[in-house]
Order: C-alpha cells, then structure tokens, then sequence
C-alpha cells in the first residue's frame, strides 16, 4: 500500500467511526499491505496470511432480496492504482462466496460504496 492509499483508507476509517459508532468494531483491516521483509513475509503466511486480500472488511451481513451477503470487502486504491493478481483472484473467490467486494479510488467513493451497502 502506497502512502496515498494508506490516507484515504485513514480519512474513511475516520469518517466511518463518527458516521457510525454503533458498528465501529465491525469495519475492521482485511489484509497486511505493509513491507516488512521476505523473513517477516514468509512467518505471516505461515500464520495464514493470505496475499490480496481486500484492505478494508466490514462484517455486516445482509440479506438483498433471496441473497444473503455475509459481508463487505474494499480494496483502497489511487486513480491509477492496479489490482495485483493476487487481489484479482481473491476478489473473484470472495465474489463466489456472495460477499461484496469493491475497489474504492479515494476515500469518497469508499464512503459512498460502504453508505449504499449498509442503506439498500
């Protein structure tokens, strides 16, 4: 994760705690995007780090229409940030599994994205 993304994902996280205290614990960090070395990286997966999973997970599940959806993943991304192949292929597998996964570009559209998941 770049430091812009790293912004963005800290302006939502802000906004959504004063937007939404009752449910503040269930927004929570859904991967590990820091750089920390092949020895740190190899110890995370060992302890079931998956790569590219989604920044963001809220666990809040909702039922639209006959589709229960247990949850809600958002990549962050900048304008021009691209999806890994790990995070094309773990979007498509969570996708699978009926959950909703987005990829917000800026802090804005991932409040707009999480707003029209919890509202509808």
């Amino acid at each position: 994760m770049n430091k812009e993304e790293e912004r963005q994902q800290v302006a939502f996280v802000g906004w959504f705690r004063l937007q939404f205290p009752a449910w503040h614990s269930l927004l929570t960090l859904g991967s590990f995007g820091e750089n920390v070395g092949k020895l740190r990286m190899h110890r995370l997966k060992q302890m079931g780090l998956t790569p590219g999973y989604p920044d963001l997970v809220l666990y809040y599940p909702k039922l639209k229409g006959e589709v229960y959806t247990p949850g809600l993943h958002i990549e962050m991304k900048t304008k021009k940030g691209r999806l890994s192949v790990d995070q094309i292929q773990i979007h498509h597998i969570l996708k699978m599994q009926n959950y909703e996964v987005h990829v917000a570009r800026g802090w804005e559209e991932a409040k707009e994205i999480i707003t029209n998941y919890i509202r509808n």
